[in-house]
Order: C-alpha cells, then sequence, then structure tokens
C-alpha cells in the first residue's frame, strides 16, 4: 500500500491551504447562522411611512378626503411649506413622504382635468415612498369610478363610500413549514457547505495527483514491479478515502454547532447527500487535475470553480432569486443538484413522498455527473499513459 500511503502524506503535507477554506466556511456559517437565528413569521404589519400632507384645497371633499385616508395609513407629521423646511425634513429623516395638494386640485379631478396634480416629494428609491404612491393611486381610482358612476351625486357621501371601501381587507394567514431545534440553521450549514467541499476537494485531489504526474516519477511508477491495476486502484483508494473523511468531518461538525437540533432522521439524508456529493466532486477534481501543472493553477481553479458553482447553484443566493436562464445553466452542475436535494429535506413533510422522491432523483443526478466525469478522466489518463510508454 505504498501509493496509498503517499496519497495521505501528501494530504498531511497540504492541510494548511486547506484549512484557509474550512476556516472561511467555518466562520462564515457561524456569522450566518449563530447570530443570526432564523425565526419563523407569525404576524404581518402594514408598514406606515412618516408622511407630511400640505393640503392648500382644504374643504373639498375630495382633497380631505384623500388627506384623511393617507394619515390613517401612515404615521402623520407637520413640517412647515417653505422649500427649506421640507428639504431639512428630508434630509433628517423626519419624514420619508411629502404631499402638496395644490389649490383647485379636487375640482379639477372632478371636471376629469388633469391640469393641476399632486406635488409629491420622496426620499429617492424608497420603498415607503413607493407605497405611499400606491395608496394615492388607490385612492383616486376608487374616486374616479364613483364620479363616473354619477357625478352629480353628494360629494360628503361619495367620499365616505370611498372611505368604506378602501376601509375593506382581506384576512391574511401565513403558513409555513414548522422548523425547530435548530433545523433552519442546520439547512444554511449544508447549504453553504457546499463551497467548502469544492474548494477542499480540488485542492486536495490535485495535490495528490500533481505529485504522481511528475514526468519522471509516473515513467518510474511504469517501471516499477507494482502493478498498473494495483497502482489506480490504490490512487482511487487514496483520494476517495479523503473525499469521505473530510465529508464526515463537516458532518460531524454540524452536530457540534447545533447541539439542540434532534431530527436524526432528517440528519442522515443530509449526510448521505453531502457524501454523494463529495465523491461527485472528488471525481471532477481529478479529472481538472489532469490540466493542473502548478500550485498557481490550483488556486485559481479552486476559487473559479467553487465560486463559480456556487453563485449560480443557489448557495449564496437563494435558487427562488434565482433567472430560469442562471438555473438552466446550473443544472448541469452537481452543487444545482446538491442545493435541490438538501432544499427538499428542508422541506420534507412527516409522509412527504414527493419531496422524498425529488431527493432521491438528485441524488441519482449526481451519481450521474460522477460517473460522466470518471468516464472522462480515465480516457484522458489511458491517453497519457500511452503517450509516455511511446
Amino acid at each position: 500500500m505504498q501509493v496509498f500511503k503517499a496519497c495521505l502524506k501528501i494530504i498531511r503535507h497540504n492541510l494548511p491551504s486547506m484549512m484557509i477554506f474550512l476556516g472561511v466556511f467555518i466562520a462564515f456559517v457561524m456569522m450566518v447562522t449563530l447570530f443570526n437565528p432564523q425565526a419563523e413569521a407569525v404576524d404581518f404589519t402594514a408598514s406606515r411611512p412618516r408622511m407630511a400632507i400640505i393640503n392648500d384645497d382644504s374643504g373639498q371633499p375630495i382633497s380631505d378626503g384623500l388627506e384623511e385616508y393617507l394619515y390613517a395609513s401612515a404615521t402623520p407629521v407637520e413640517i412647515k411649506s417653505d422649500s427649506d423646511s421640507i428639504q431639512d425634513a428630508l434630509f433628517f429623516r423626519d419624514v420619508v413622504y411629502i404631499l402638496r395638494i395644490p389649490a383647485g386640485f379636487g375640482e379639477s379631478f372632478i371636471a376629469g382635468n388633469d391640469s393641476l396634480k399632486l406635488i409629491r416629494t420622496t426620499l429617492p428609491d424608497s420603498y415607503q415612498g413607493v407605497y405611499s404612491d400606491q395608496l394615492i393611486t388607490r385612492y383616486l381610482d376608487a374616486a374616479s369610478r364613483y364620479l363616473q358612476t354619477d357625478s352629480s351625486r353628494d360629494l360628503q357621501q361619495t367620499v365616505a363610500n370611498i372611505q368604506r371601501d378602501l376601509d375593506l381587507e382581506a384576512e391574511v394567514t401565513l403558513s409555513s413549514h414548522e422548523i425547530d431545534n435548530g433545523f433552519s440553521s442546520m439547512i444554511y450549514y449544508y447549504t453553504f457547505m457546499a463551497y467548502s467541499l469544492t474548494a477542499v476537494m480540488i485542492l486536495g485531489v490535485s495535490s495528490i495527483m500533481m505529485a504522481f504526474q511528475q514526468r519522471d516519477i509516473r515513467l518510474r511508477n511504469l517501471s516499477s514491479p507494482v502493478k498498473i491495476s494495483s497502482y489506480s486502484m490504490q490512487l482511487v483508494l487514496g483520494n476517495f478515502f479523503f473525499s469521505v473523511i473530510a465529508a464526515i468531518i463537516l458532518s460531524l461538525a454540524s452536530l457540534v454547532f447545533f447541539q439542540d437540533f434532534a431530527d436524526f432522521r432528517r440528519w442522515l439524508l443530509l449526510v448521505l447527500n453531502t457524501l454523494i456529493f463529495a465523491v461527485t466532486m472528488m471525481i471532477l477534481s481529478f479529472l481538472l487535475s489532469q490540466f493542473i501543472r502548478s500550485r498557481a493553477t490550483q488556486q485559481v481553479a479552486a476559487n473559479v470553480v467553487a465560486l463559480g458553482t456556487c453563485f449560480i447553484s443557489g448557495v449564496f443566493v437563494p435558487q427562488e432569486m434565482l433567472g430560469s436562464s442562471v438555473l438552466a445553466a446550473a443544472s448541469f452542475t452537481p452543487t444545482y443538484w446538491y442545493v435541490r436535494a438538501v432544499r427538499m429535506i428542508q422541506h420534507m413533510s412527516t409522509g412527504g413522498s414527493n419531496e422524498l422522491t425529488s431527493y432521491t432523483n438528485s441524488l441519482l443526478i449526481q451519481i450521474v455527473f460522477a460517473l460522466a466525469f470518471l468516464t472522462v478522466a480515465l480516457v484522458i489518463s489511458r491517453q497519457r499513459r500511452q503517450s509516455d510508454t511511446v
């Protein structure tokens, strides 16, 4: 087992560089999960923007109704109407939205004349400003429909009807998967683990292969009494041993970080997914190592592959927030299916047959990726071995 022992020595020699990625991963997980507890949403409260209304059309029912409606949905703030006071109020964030209703706006609106418009001043790129605009549009649309139906109607009654209609609310029920005992944080841990495992696999496997792929060493191994089959088997065993140990260590570390986690069945599913992903990335690293010839290239490959696949596959950005074209491209990477399997475990109910089926399919696709990478790597390795013997 000389080749296998040599693989272990190479791994020990390259532990410092691999520990950098593990350290970054552990620190990142601690910041994201341990210091940012994931609380389930239990209620919803509409935003109440701080708003000031300067009503120069006071006494007109439509204008007064608009002011009353907006103040019912916002936090009223009184400011002076001069430009300096308005700018100071916005600068110091005393208000986020200022509305001036010009004199004659109500009569102009009733007549269907757009010559007089509301003057709106808000903070740039403010979501509360957008929300305030929506409130104004909602009121004016309702008023316009009432006036179009019967323009001779009493304005006071019309405004009362508008207020009554706008006060109607739909009952909203928030439903979510019940996640307790640290499971939400555990999901984040295993999702972000894809980055660390990918980088560590590329660094570890390429370090082993660079040592054995030096021309003098390759020729010496080919002329040694060790059979090619035994040599290849020990080399594969060394890489496989490294990938499995790395996955097990990171999986056991999750139990240390999240000691309150009690769903052992789901944890086993997470570990199984991690083991298959680690082996898949090990084989991909074996394929990439056929083209890696220096330490600089090794570091570049580890960073580019790890960061690139994680950014498009849902590790750093949830898959729900990625575009369809990005997800289509990510589906050609094993990282996408690893993250998909993790999400299936997250949403798996007690008898979740659909989630379990999707989880199993994700594992099978990762295995298919591993077999494809292995086939290509063996073909390239065989061609290089034949060229050495010529």
